[in-house]
C-alpha cells in the first residue's frame, strides 16, 4: 500500500491501496481504524472487514488525519469487470463531525473507483444520505436490515462448501461479478460457518456464510433452498446466542418469505448510486449482502 497525501479543510488524507499480502501499511493502523469505526458506528469490531479491503484487488482504504490524529476513514472495492464499485465504512470520529471529513473521504473513494473505470454504489444511513445527495448520488431503492431472534437450532449440522469454487459461480450469477478472491478471504475468516444446498444431481443451489451475528452473503435459487439455508444459518449461529442480522438488497421478492422464517425489520438504508443506473446480477437469487461495505 502506497500512501498519498492532500490537504483540504485542514485535514490530510492518505490512501492505502490493496496488496496481495494484506499486510497493514503501518503498525497499529488496522486497530486504530477498527477503534474509530466502533466509536462512529457504535458496533463491534470491523477488523475482519477492514482486512477484506487489503487483500481483494483493486480496493483501497482512505484515512483522514488532523495533525496526525485519526479523524475519519472509508473503504472501497472496485468490481472492474462490471464497471462499478462499492463504498463502505465511511466513519468520522465523534466530535469531529460537520468538518467536511466524510465528504473528503468519500470523494477520494469515488476518485479511486473512477480511476479503475467504476461507478460508485453504497448504502446510506439517514444521517449520511444528504451528503451523498449533494455529491450527485441518486436513490435506487431501499436496503433492509433484518434481525433474526436467537432460537435453538434444529436438525443436523449443515453441509459446508467443499471449496470456494463450489459457491463462486452461484455468487457470480447472483451478484453479477466474480468475487472468488473475496469469498475465499471471508471463508478463511469463518471456518465451518458456511452452508450449501444441492439438487438431486449434487449441483449447488444456494449457500450462506455466517460471521458471528451477521448472515451473508446468502444466495438461493429456489424457495426450498432459502428455507434450508435459513435453518442452516440458525444452526451455525446457535452457539453465538445473539440475534443475527442480514442486509437484504432492494428489489428482492423474498421479503415475505424471510418474515415467515422469523426475520424482523431492524432498519432501512437508502441504496444510492453515482454514474450507474442498473447493476448486474439477480435480485431473485441474491438475498443477503456480504456486507454493507462490499455489496
Amino acid at each position: 500500500m502506497t500512501p498519498t497525501t492532500v490537504g483540504a479543510v485542514g485535514i490530510s488524507v492518505r490512501q492505502f491501496d490493496s496488496v496481495p499480502s494484506g499486510a497493514a501499511p503501518e503498525p497499529g493502523l488496522f486497530h486504530a481504524l477498527d477503534a474509530l469505526m466502533q466509536r462512529a458506528y457504535r458496533a463491534n469490531s470491523f477488523l475482519n472487514q477492514i482486512h477484506w479491503y487489503t487483500t481483494t484487488l483493486p480496493s483501497s482504504i482512505i484515512v483522514a488525519e488532523d495533525n496526525g490524529r485519526l479523524v475519519g476513514a472509508g473503504c472501497c472495492i472496485a468490481y472492474t469487470d462490471a464497471g462499478f464499485g462499492w463504498i463502505g465504512l465511511i466513519a468520522t470520529e465523534p466530535g469531529d463531525e460537520r468538518r467536511g471529513i466524510g465528504q473528503l473521504v468519500t470523494e477520494r473513494t469515488v476518485e479511486f473507483l473512477a480511476a479503475h473505470g467504476c461507478a460508485a454504489v453504497l448504502d446510506a444511513s439517514a444521517a449520511g444520505a444528504p451528503l451523498y445527495e449533494r455529491m450527485g448520488f441518486h436513490d435506487a431503492g431501499i436496503t433492509r436490515v433484518l434481525s433474526l431472534p436467537p432460537a435453538p437450532a434444529a436438525g443436523s449440522s449443515p453441509e459446508s462448501p467443499h471449496d470456494v469454487a463450489d459457491i463462486a459461480e452461484l455468487d457470480r450469477r447472483a451478484f453479477g461479478v466474480d468475487r472468488a478472491p473475496l469469498l475465499r478471504v471471508i471463508l478463511d475468516q469463518s471456518p465451518r460457518r458456511a452452508a450449501v444446498t444441492r439438487d438431486h444431481n449434487g449441483n449447488a443451489t444456494g449457500f450462506v456464510i455466517v460471521r458471528g451475528d451477521t448472515i451473508g452473503p446468502l444466495v438461493a435459487a429456489a424457495d426450498d433452498a432459502l428455507a434450508a439455508l435459513v435453518g442452516d444459518a440458525r444452526a451455525i449461529g446457535a452457539a453465538v446466542g445473539v440475534a443475527q442480522r442480514i442486509a437484504v438488497p432492494p428489489g428482492t421478492p423474498h421479503l415475505d418469505a424471510l418474515f415467515a422464517h422469523g426475520f424482523e425489520p431492524m432498519r432501512e438504508l437508502r441504496h444510492m448510486r453515482l454514474g450507474i443506473d442498473t447493476l448486474p446480477g439477480s435480485a431473485r437469487t441474491y438475498i443477503g449482502r456480504a456486507s454493507l461495505g462490499v455489496g
